[in-house]
């Protein structure tokens, strides 16, 4: 049963921080980076985000034959340091307004689910 709880929760992470990508690199003008996504994503939520996790979410963001909610370019950051640029697409717009709609629902429904549980006293 653990096994189970683990691979729910860990589901749930991964497709808020999907969502957050999407709000991040919105709320950036547009156009982000992935240690500025972690940054405020690590704000949002009050801990520490895996690198592992986010690096390995964009790529598929990105991928035009996964989901193509984003487009990335390399630019020159000084001292021959280079960063990837996060845009988001039209699709990746769309999404973003879409999942906020369902994301709303989903709470709703959660709340309601646990304050009939409370209200009956089963816990």
């Amino acid at each position: 049963m653990q096994q189970l709880h683990e691979r729910l929760k860990k589901d749930m992470i991964s497709n808020f921080i999907t969502y957050l990508i999407l709000l991040s690199v919105q709320l950036h003008g547009g156009r982000s980076y992935g240690y500025k996504m972690k940054l405020f994503i690590e704000e949002i939520i009050g801990q520490p985000v895996s690198e592992g996790t986010l690096y390995s979410l964009l790529p598929r963001l990105a991928s035009p034959t996964k989901y193509g909610y984003l487009t990335s370019h390399i630019e020159e950051a000084g001292q021959q340091r280079r960063r990837r640029y996060y845009s988001l697409t039209k699709q990746g717009e769309e999404e973003l307004i879409s999942w906020t709609k369902e994301w709303k629902k989903t709470k709703t429904t959660i709340d309601n689910v646990i304050e009939k549980i409370i209200l009956r006293g089963v816990t």
